[in-house]
């Protein structure tokens, strides 16, 4: 899971730097953030109940 994190952190670097226009495979900072975030949430969720 730290292995996503990073990558995603290393796509989302590059992806800035290299100031592309967007595109199918352009990563958004603000989703990635909310994406892991709500994963961690339903993560915890679900093996707390589940």
């Amino acid at each position: 899971m730290i292995a996503n994190t990073l990558f995603a952190f290393v796509a989302l670097v590059v992806s800035e730097t290299e100031g592309g226009s967007g595109g199918l495979l352009s990563v958004n900072g603000g989703l990635a953030f909310w994406t892991v975030l709500t994963f961690l949430l339903l993560l915890f969720l679900l093996s707390k109940f589940a």
